[in-house]
């Protein structure tokens, strides 16, 4: 089924009717991204995953809709060793995202606790 022949409101319904129950739940992020993915899968999007996107550095997005520039990132927040909650970590995503702006890249930035509205985003910006 393409997102394309259904309503906003049909393809948000269909995303909930059909998540896995198979995702994990371990707190690495593994169940957010694999819903992701899931959105991209059943929205009939081409996506590549950690797409690396640097011409020198070894960057890579966590998915990547490579013909719209259009990059998802999960920041890993919930974990107990998530680099994201540091400043160094922090600042070093900064500047990746800066360059991946830079470079073109639309990058949107989920947490476990909006990653669920990437569906709604993409509907809503007719992406």
């Amino acid at each position: 089924m393409n997102k394309n022949s259904m309503t906003a409101s049909e393809y948000l319904e269909f995303i909930k009717k059909n998540k896995s129950t198979s995702t994990k739940k371990n707190g690495d992020g593994s169940k957010a991204k694999s819903e992701i993915e899931m959105v991209l899968k059943h929205g009939g999007y081409d996506y590549v995953k950690e797409l690396k996107f640097h011409p020198s550095r070894k960057w890579r997005f966590d998915f990547a809709i490579e013909s719209l520039k259009i990059a998802i990132e999960y920041e890993g927040i919930m974990s107990e060793k998530s680099r994201h909650t540091t400043i160094t970590g922090m600042s070093a995503d900064c500047e990746k995202y800066n360059a991946a702006q830079l470079l073109g890249w639309k990058v949107l930035r989920f947490t476990a606790i909006n990653y669920k509205n990437l569906a709604s985003i993409l509907m809503e910006y007719q992406i």
